[in-house]
């Protein structure tokens, strides 16, 4: 890692794959547990984030999810659990991002209920990220339009 971040020429990329939610629609049914060609939907967002050029994989889950990490395991995913996601995705998104290191560059956003999203999708997202030349996919800013 350099002074920047970047590993080896290139910005350090984190995905965040939100899976907190209730899935309160599902009268019942886990919605990232329903299996998709055979695994959950929940594994197939995390292997294809794993499959990504991102550098880490954070999975964010709330407090009482044993069936949500046993769709997990043996993944090389990092758990991270919302206590207060209950308030929404914004906090289990506050809870994804105070998870990450202080030198990643960059982090993509991956919504766990979104199992078609391919590694490929992924990898166009951290091509086009290019802070050096003023490419940002999504920049916060204060209520003043300054960046922060």
């Amino acid at each position: 890692m350099t002074a920047g971040g970047a590993v080896a020429g290139r910005p350090v990329v984190a995905a965040i794959l939100l899976a907190a939610g209730e899935a309160r629609r599902m009268r019942g049914r886990d919605k990232l547990l329903e299996a998709i060609g055979g695994r959950p939907a929940l594994r197939h967002a995390a292997e294809a984030a794993l499959a990504s050029r991102a550098d880490r994989v954070l999975v964010v889950l709330p407090p009482e999810a044993a069936p949500r990490r046993e769709a997990l395991a043996g993944a090389a995913v990092e758990i991270v659990v919302a206590a207060d996601c209950t308030e929404g995705m914004a906090a289990s998104l506050r809870a994804g991002l105070e998870a990450v290191d202080p030198g990643t560059d960059a982090v993509v956003i991956l919504l766990a209920d979104m199992p078609e999203i391919g590694s490929e999708a992924i990898d166009r997202l951290i091509a086009a990220f290019d802070p050096a030349a003023g490419r940002e996919i999504l920049r916060a800013t204060a209520a003043d339009g300054r960046p922060g």
